[in-house]
């Protein structure tokens, strides 16, 4: 079976998304020959990854093993990845690995072989990624792979917030929490309401993160305050600046995160979630 000839079959002029899977084929191949993975299986993972990148939802979900819908269908962005696993099987494809790596290369898993792996980090990576991270993770991956795989998890942790990707992150020994980690879990921790993030990293000349979130009353607003300065005093985090003269409105300066702390009806008023909506980082 010639994959690329049915790839360029499904998609004919969408060219950008040949492109990519030929993108990560060459780079899972050269991955499997430096690592001592099949360069054969890399090839056809890579080429058939993204081969149900389009279809609609139901299409998709119809495509799926029950199983993997029961247990990933709170991660829709995965369902291609899940369904294409699945289907390979009908194109003559009942390698475990192959079918494995095509399944997991958006959603990942605990235990992920090499070429599970391989697949993971040459999707984030390959040569024709601009996004941030892209050509850090391809040039590491040839020198230090399993660096250049947990760094590949936190760059997808950090823009998309996905606490599955975090105990991944977790799961391989990515142990330090970032800076942004560290703040939500703080303010998680004191069950506030309607937390929000976005990234303003290549918008803002200033900072990268804003994190917004909503205090139910005046002791909560001050533990927040209280809980940061105990991390800055750890130099876990670093404090510019603390503008709290009324509850209604705290505003916390790490430089890199701005922390927006509402009470009552002020984060309405001021209405910050609106105007930073289309940076909303999903989680």
């Amino acid at each position: 079976m010639d994959f690329l000839e049915l790839l360029k079959e499904k998609y004919g002029s969408e060219t950008n998304r040949i492109t990519h899977s030929i993108g990560v084929r060459d780079l899972a191949v050269e991955l499997a020959k430096k690592l001592g993975a099949d360069p054969k299986k890399a090839e056809i993972a890579a080429l058939f990854h993204d081969y149900y990148r389009y279809d609609d939802n139901d299409t998709l979900i119809s495509y799926m093993d029950k199983n993997d819908y029961d247990k990933y269908m709170d991660m829709p962005w995965g369902y291609h990845g899940l369904a294409a696993g699945n289907k390979i099987k009908e194109f003559g494809i009942t390698d475990s690995d192959i079918i494995n790596a095509i399944k997991y290369h958006t959603v990942g898993r605990i235990n992920m072989s090499l070429l599970e792996k391989i697949i993971y980090v040459s999707d984030f990576a390959e040569v024709n990624r601009t996004h941030e991270g892209s050509k850090e993770v391809r040039e590491l991956a040839l020198k230090d792979f399993d660096k250049a795989f947990l760094l590949t998890l936190e760059y997808t942790y950090k823009h998309t917030l996905d606490k599955n990707v975090l105990e991944l992150f977790k799961y391989y020994g990515g142990l330090n929490m970032n800076e942004l980690d560290l703040v939500i879990n703080e303010i998680d921790k004191l069950n506030m309401e309607n937390i929000k993030s976005y990234n303003l990293a290549s918008k803002s000349p200033l900072f990268d993160y804003v994190v917004i979130a909503s205090a139910t009353n005046d002791r909560q607003a001050n533990a927040i305050i209280k809980n940061l300065r105990e991390l800055d005093g750890e130099g876990k985090i670093s404090i510019k600046g603390i503008e709290d003269k009324d509850y209604s409105w705290i505003l916390i300066d790490l430089t890199d995160i701005i922390v927006h702390i509402f009470t009552g009806e002020s984060r309405a008023y001021y209405g910050l979630d609106e105007i930073y909506s289309q940076y909303l980082m999903e989680k």
